[in-house]
């Protein structure tokens, strides 16, 4: 009794899915939807295809390097996955201001912190037909950074000697984006830069331990622009 009870309901449903199934197949005939109303996903839209392009561009920023104000300068670019994901690469230098008024005492008030890094980047995009959009940005890699005086940095080369230390890291941050024309756009960065410690020490040109750098030095925000050209 059960078993047949099972099967007179089973088969209700399965001729109540089969009426809803007709009906919505003989609305979409009648109305049929735009081809831009279907299923969208990051690398593909519901009709199978998959649009790529690629992009690249420089930038220009602001950051602190041991509670310094310090120049940012590099880019960024890679290849463009249907209009909302970038899967490239991007580097950048840095240096801090000198102290011209410190008489090159050896302490790191009076010295500079230079160097570079760069890596994978993995840039999700949010609504990138929008006239201003955002996307997201995040950098994973390493880099090296290094001590500098007023004298080395003047080509004094042979009066001090410097420090190196490398370190990972890793860079997310946000762009608020704006499309000038199909092949160019203009970027505002903001980002946080976290390294792992920094392990750098000074030692003069004999050898002597002078100083060492904060493992944290490298560590906070930066704010730039970047110009982006390609195809989007």
């Amino acid at each position: 009794m059960k078993i047949r009870t099972l099967f007179i309901l089973m088969f209700f449903g399965l001729s109540s899915l089969s009426g809803y199934a007709q009906e919505s197949a003989m609305s979409e005939r009648n109305n049929p939807k735009p081809q831009d109303q279907g299923m969208r996903t990051l690398f593909g839209n519901d009709n199978g295809r998959t649009e790529y392009g690629g992009w690249g561009g420089f930038t220009l920023g602001y950051t602190r390097i041991a509670d310094r104000d310090a120049f940012l300068s590099g880019g960024r670019g890679g290849w463009l996955i249907n209009h909302r994901f970038t899967l490239g690469g991007g580097g950048y230098g840095f240096y801090s201001n000198f102290n011209h008024d410190a008489n090159y005492q050896p302490t790191l008030d009076n010295y500079s912190l230079g160097g570079g890094y760069g890596g994978l980047l993995i840039e999700p995009i949010i609504a990138p037909f929008e006239p201003v959009h955002i996307s997201v940005p995040i950098l994973i890699g390493g880099g090296s950074a290094f001590v500098m005086n007023d004298l080395y940095y003047h080509g004094n080369y042979h009066d001090y000697d410097l420090g190196y230390g490398g370190f990972f890291v890793l860079e997310p941050g946000i762009d608020i984006e704006v499309n000038i024309v199909k092949f160019f756009r203009v970027a505002l960065n903001a980002s946080y830069r976290y390294t792992s410690d920094l392990s750098l020490d000074y030692y003069n040109i004999n050898g002597d331990y002078v100083f060492t750098v904060p493992s944290n030095a490298l560590r906070g925000f930066n704010f730039g622009m970047t110009m982006k050209f390609g195809k989007f």
